[in-house]
């Protein structure tokens, strides 16, 4: 709004003076009024030329602005999902971590009941070896967490 509304201004502003040029140039057919109609055309000119200058400039600094915040907003993203994915790679590394022994120590746990449903003389390994091995796996579980 604001970039659309200074060159506007500047015609507004100007328009007074080009038409004190036009008249001038109509009324009199001396050089002076031709030096002053000349000064007033060239006074107009400039002063357009600087409103229309500065307002291209305002309007690419607003545009850099936009487009530097447009850049930090993708690079703020970017910055979220790759943090999201290393949690997402850490989540994994923490389940593989954990699933290992709990997944052990039911296989223990699991044997040792099969070898109690066993005959004492049949029974190819300890019952108290195989509970100390899942408690082992499940300590490790523990110092993983």
């Amino acid at each position: 709004m604001a970039l659309a509304s200074i060159p506007f201004a500047a015609m507004a502003f100007v328009a007074p003076v080009a038409f004190a040029c036009f008249v001038t140039l109509i009324r009199g057919h001396d050089s002076h009024y031709l030096l002053i109609a000349a000064v007033l055309g060239i006074y107009t000119w400039v002063l357009l030329r600087n409103v229309f200058v500065s307002a291209e400039q305002l309007r690419a600094r607003v545009m850099a602005q936009i487009v530097t915040e447009q850049t930090a907003s993708m690079r703020m993203r970017k910055l979220q999902a790759s943090g999201l994915h290393a949690m997402g790679g850490m989540v994994t590394g923490l389940a593989h971590e954990l699933n290992q022994p709990l997944t052990a120590s039911a296989c223990y746990l699991l044997t040792a009941r099969r070898l109690l449903e066993m005959p004492r003389e049949l029974r190819p390994a300890s019952v108290s070896e195989t509970l100390d091995s899942a408690a082992k796996q499940i300590m490790r579980a523990a110092g993983v967490v």
